[in-house]
Parts: C-alpha cells; structure tokens; sequence
C-alpha cells in the first residue's frame, strides 16, 4: 500500500491527537467546559400583569355603540314615556363656534321626556354641513334610534351613505347602519354597495 506525504501527515496528527476523532463522516462533539458559577444577583421579582386601560378598551370599541342595536329590538326601550312628533327637523351636532354640523330630520319620531333615553324616528335623513354651511353629505334611514347625547346612532332597515368630496362623490346602499355624528364615522352592516362618480362627469351629463 502506498501512502502520500500529505496521507501520512494526516495520520501522524490524528495518531497525537490533534485533530478531532471522526464517526461516521461527523466531529465529535469536544467535552464542554465546565459553566461559570451563576451570578449572585438579587432574586427578580415577578411583575404584576397589566390591566387594559380604559382608553384602549375605547379604541377597540371604536367609534360606535353597540348598545343601541340592542336597544332598537328591546320591548322595554320601545315603551318609553316621549312625544310622538311629525315632519320634524332640529340640529343634532354643532361645530366649536356654535354653528350647525349635522341637522336631523324624520317623518315620524318619539322624543322621550327623559333626555338620557334615546330617540326613535322612521323617514329619516340627516344632512352633514363643512364650516361653511355648505352641504357635504347625508346619512338616509328607513329607522334609527340615536343617543342625543353622545351622538351616537343605529339605523335598520334601507340605509344610504352620501358623502360629496371634491374629486368624486361617493354613495353607499345597503341595511342596517352605526354611525357617529362626532366623529363622522358610519358603517353599513349589510349588503353594502359603493357607487363613485368623478364631480366632472356629473356636471357633464347635467347640460346634455
């Protein structure tokens, strides 16, 4: 048998040990090393879990009120003691300078004596106005039940979005509806469909 230089220097090395010992094709693992004596640091205290803060339980609710879908099915809330009204029309949200932002109108409705209850109404419309009192969009109900004091309401039945930016106007169909006056926040719960329509093309098609 005929060897090489550089097989015979690979045996030598092994032969006193300076290459690791190799089984079937992997290294050996080298003995570790003994670990260092652990630290004698002050025992950790566990800390105590958070609780959720009252604004991020906000934040997951978002802008809406669930409580009024219930209240819009409760026998209960339907009894209250109120006013039925017709054809009435009154400001449901004011800018900081006291000018009118939202104006709600409703065929027919039930204005309650206690003013923590909420308003029934059928035939509604609600038109939203800029700084200017300029319209720029309505929220359309067949029903809804609103909170007069946060502004917060529910709508059931057909519902309708218009809202009129100066690019394009948008319009959103469908049922049952939250939304809320404070923030201008709306979201149609079923069925919606969205229909967007450039301003220009609108002017167009008006004078032909």
């Amino acid at each position: 048998m005929r060897f090489t230089l550089t097989a015979w220097f690979a045996i030598c090395c092994a032969a006193i040990g300076l290459f690791a010992p190799v089984v079937a094709g992997e290294a050996l693992p080298a003995e570790p090393s003994p670990a260092p004596p652990p630290a004698l640091d002050a025992p950790s205290v566990p800390s105590k879990p958070s609780e959720p803060s009252e604004p991020a339980a906000e934040a997951e609710s978002g802008p809406f009120d669930d409580k009024l879908i219930a209240a819009w099915e409760s026998e209960e809330m339907k009894a209250v003691d109120g006013v039925p009204m017709e054809k009435l029309s009154f400001p449901i949200d004011h800018f900081s300078d006291g000018t009118v932002r939202a104006q709600f109108y409703a065929d027919r409705a039930l204005i309650p004596n206690d003013e923590n209850a909420f308003v029934r109404a059928d035939g509604v419309r609600i038109e939203l106005y800029d700084e200017r009192g300029k319209v720029v969009g309505y929220y359309i109900a067949d029903h809804s039940i609103f909170d007069r004091v946060t502004r917060v309401g529910y709508s059931e039945g057909k519902v309708r979005i218009e809202y009129w930016a100066p690019e394009r106007n948008i319009r959103i169909d469908g049922r049952n509806m939250q939304w809320n006056l404070a923030t201008r926040d709306a979201k149609i719960l079923v069925d919606p469909v969205v229909t967007m329509a450039p301003v220009m093309q609108e002017l167009e098609g008006a004078f032909k």
